[in-house]
């Protein structure tokens, strides 16, 4: 399936289970490279942890597909191509891999919360994203540091 159908079938699933999209570009997003990262990301996002993202700039222009803006909705499915989430971008930043803040890694919400540990982590996760895409990883790499609001965490069951 297509990202495309992949959204169309997301939003059927939102409507049947009656989640009200907000108004805004609708965007399709994931989290994580493997099925254990995307639970853990999507775990701390429903927690209330997470409230930023960061991914690969180059990522976007290798699979053409526009960056996030605020007030962008995106609806984040998991690796089944289920709903999970209804987000909304609330500012977006596009920074070098070394010039992410630490303020910015706090808000990723992930291990410690350090930015120690976010460039750790983030290192690895876009030394993979670089080698799928054909770029190598260096410090001066593009980041988009997003920001988000949860509008809604999708439950599985149908509203009464």
């Amino acid at each position: 399936m297509n990202s495309s159908d992949v959204l169309n079938s997301a939003l059927q699933e939102l409507n049947t289970l009656g989640v009200e999209i907000p108004q805004g570009r609708l965007t399709l997003d994931s989290y994580g490279d493997s099925p254990e990262l995307e639970r853990e990301l999507l775990e701390l996002i429903k927690s209330g942890s997470k409230t930023a993202s960061a991914s690969l700039a180059w990522a976007y222009d290798a699979e053409r597909r526009e960056m996030p803006k605020p007030g962008d909705v995106a609806i984040v499915v998991n690796s089944q191509g289920r709903p999970e989430l209804v987000t909304q971008i609330e500012s977006v930043e596009l920074l070098p891999f070394s010039e992410v803040s630490s303020e910015h890694a706090a808000l990723e919400g992930e291990g410690d919360k350090s930015l120690a540990y976010w460039r750790e982590t983030h290192w690895q996760f876009f030394s993979r994203e670089c080698a799928r895409i054909g770029k190598v990883a260096s410090p001066e790499m593009p980041v988009v540091c997003a920001r988000f609001k949860v509008m809604n965490v999708v439950s599985s069951s149908p509203a009464t």
